[in-house]
């Protein structure tokens, strides 16, 4: 590999060519222009601009950088999550490090027919960013008989490239990625999937970023949360507006989060003998200010009644992270015209005593396997 340095342009080129012979450490992106094929541009300093991350992100750069260094192949990383879950923030950090151990960072933009070619020549070790990977890349396809383009990544993962590489990918919707990416860690080794933040991190960044006068806004924020995620470019627009003297109240109906679709959620119902009757996940609009009708079943999965949820009843348990009703508002009926319900059993569950209903958002299916 030899390249050629022209100021702020890096050409990569053949080995007759008279030039350098590695690629200097920073920042740069990949061009293509017609007259000269493609070229690496630099690109601007890549920063977190965060005085504190929060989350679980710089343990997640440094596991990576540590297995790269003992890996004696390329290395694959997938970065999933909910946006505003830092996905991009976890680039920016890994890019950061990668330039502490002097290696190159190649943000490939977008896919171009021949771009997969340009890297495999880069014979040096590097970390090779996709941003928004199933955007850019899972939802082009090219011509007829020929692969597709996120598929085009695997040479650069099988082994049969130059130099070692770290690659890092970064996807808001896992589906999207072909079949292959998943369930092979010989290609990519690691998949790290981010959430929204939890209510004990929610108070540690408000504790963190409001004044002291406002801290009583917080559990109402917290509150708001076991309803919809917020994400931390959520929390720091509300933190903001916070300190400039609002109230939660107002504030988050002025802010760019607006309710556009129905949430699914999952209710228990808890009675007072230890039964437990429960909706794995139904969907439900709290913000509509109309009650809800949610049936919900026993472990066989038959019929128990359907809870009446009334949104303003609800309170919120951050110990548990979880909304609750208590019982004097709790309204239970059943369907009996809707539902084969026996007659004993029905005239069984009217006669039992509800304690407590339970509300909480239902998370994605969960990505990983446990023992």
């Amino acid at each position: 590999m030899k390249v050629i340095d022209s100021s702020s342009v890096y050409e990569i080129c053949s080995e007759d060519m008279k030039s350098c012979d590695l690629l200097p450490a920073g920042c740069y992106i990949i061009r293509f222009s017609p007259q000269t094929d493609f070229f690496l541009e630099k690109y601007s300093e890549i920063k977190a601009n965060e005085q504190k991350v929060y989350g679980p992100h710089p343990e997640k750069v440094k596991k990576v950088m540590q297995s790269f260094q003992k890996f004696n192949r390329n290395l694959g990383v997938i970065v999933s999550g909910e946006k505003g879950s830092g996905r991009t923030l976890f680039l920016k950090l890994l890019a950061q490090e990668a330039l502490k151990e002097k290696l190159p960072v190649i943000i490939v933009e977008k896919y171009m027919p021949g771009i997969i070619a340009v890297i495999e020549r880069i014979s040096q070790e590097a970390l090779v960013l996709f941003d928004e990977f199933d955007k850019t890349f899972c939802d082009v396809c090219e011509g007829e008989d020929e692969v597709n383009a996120d598929c085009s990544l695997f040479t650069l993962l099988d082994g049969f490239s130059q130099g070692k590489k770290l690659l890092a990918v970064t996807c808001s919707d896992v589906r999207k990625l072909e079949e292959n990416f998943l369930n092979r860690p010989g290609r990519f080794h690691y998949h790290f999937s981010f959430e929204y933040p939890k209510a004990e991190d929610i108070r540690e960044y408000l504790e963190d970023n409001l004044e002291k006068q406002y801290y009583p806004e917080i559990e109402q924020v917290i509150g708001f949360s076991g309803k919809v995620g917020l994400s931390y470019d959520c929390l720091r627009a509300v933190a903001f507006e916070l300190n400039c003297g609002g109230k939660f109240a107002e504030v988050i109906k002025e802010l760019n989060l607006v309710n556009t679709e129905k949430i699914r959620y999952q209710v228990k119902v808890y009675y007072e003998d230890g039964t437990v009757t429960a909706n794995d996940g139904f969907l439900i609009d709290l913000f509509s200010g109309y009650k809800s009708a949610v049936p919900v079943y026993d472990k066989k999965g038959d019929y128990m009644g359907t809870v009446i949820l009334n949104p303003p009843s609800l309170s919120y348990d951050s110990s548990k992270d979880e909304m609750y009703v208590d019982s004097e508002d709790i309204g239970i009926r059943f369907d009996e015209d809707c539902y084969d319900l026996d007659d004993e059993i029905y005239e069984d569950m009217k006669k039992k005593k509800v304690c407590r209903i339970s509300l909480k958002r239902k998370p994605d299916r969960k990505l990983y396997y446990r023992v």
